[in-house]
């Protein structure tokens, strides 16, 4: 094929390139090509023939036009950044639709406006459980506007993103007919907490006595994740107890119970993985 690329574009000669010519009963000799094909759709091409075994001049076809075909499979020309559990990527992934040569499929009637979906590709899930062979899965999904049609072939998301905290997680792009392509894999962070939720109760105890517990508090994000990650560590506050019922005397008083110290308990932990433990306090009052 000529030239060897067209407007600084490499092309690609596909098929079977050499093949033998066959006499025919007239005596001629034909050879006969196939498959061939060329991947770079662009005007001028021309196809050189030659053979090494015979001292004839090479021959040249005329001009030839390679048009963009069907759309075929999908790439992604744009991956996604920056991975926050319930916001949106801030990079946000673009995906092109290709023909069979690659060639960006351009024009609605060849598939250009396929609607293409972002899917997870497969649920995050825990170890196996011995005891009940199962194991405990993320009901992890993509959140925002996960099927958008191409524009010119280009499709571009603008606003998704993953719903939960989880390790090695993907996404998926794929539209019905089309060989569809995968991110590569990536862990997804929480983000900053706004919720508080006490993970582990306390349970009944003796005036003077150390709460049976210990009373564990999580720091959660707007999805409800976990927030282990210490950049986002927080200061939790037992503010004041509250009065349910009973026959106390008065509101109890929270205290250290350490083996030698009856000092007034310290009523504010740091989170630790998004977790805060307050491990020795006892309340005064019965109630």
């Amino acid at each position: 094929v000529q030239p060897s690329s067209l407007h600084g574009q490499p092309w690609a000669m596909l098929g079977q390139q050499s093949v033998s010519s066959v006499t025919r009963p007239d005596g001629t000799s034909v050879a006969t090509f196939t498959d061939l094909a060329i991947d770079l759709a662009q005007t001028s091409y021309s196809l050189v023939f030659t053979t090494p075994t015979l001292h004839i001049a090479p021959v040249t076809s005329r001009n030839i036009t390679v048009s963009i075909g069907l759309a075929h499979h999908l790439v992604i020309a744009r991956n996604l950044v920056n991975v926050t559990a319930s916001f949106p990527f801030e990079q946000q992934p673009i995906v092109h639709i290709l023909d069979k040569g690659h060639n960006l499929v351009l024009h609605n009637h060849l598939g250009a406006a396929t609607p293409v979906t972002a899917s997870i590709v497969q649920v995050p899930c825990g170890p196996i459980d011995p005891r009940g062979l199962t194991r405990q899965c993320l009901n992890v999904s993509v959140i925002g506007t996960n099927v958008v049609s191409g524009l010119a072939g280009v499709v571009n998301y603008t606003d998704i993103g993953v719903s939960l905290s989880a390790d090695n997680v993907s996404v998926i792009f794929h539209s019905p007919g089309l060989l569809s392509v995968v991110a590569p894999y990536f862990n997804v962070t929480a983000s900053n907490p706004i919720y508080v939720r006490i993970a582990h109760k306390v349970n009944n105890s003796f005036a003077g006595e150390q709460l049976i517990g210990p009373l564990k508090v999580q720091i959660l994000d707007k999805a409800k994740n976990l927030v282990d990650n210490d950049r986002f560590a927080r200061n939790i506050t037992v503010v004041t107890l509250r009065w349910d019922r009973g026959t106390g005397h008065d509101l109890g008083v929270l205290h250290n119970v350490g083996l030698y110290s009856n000092t007034t308990f310290n009523n504010t932990v740091l989170t630790k993985l998004g977790v805060a433990e307050f491990d020795a306090f006892r309340i005064t009052r019965f109630g």
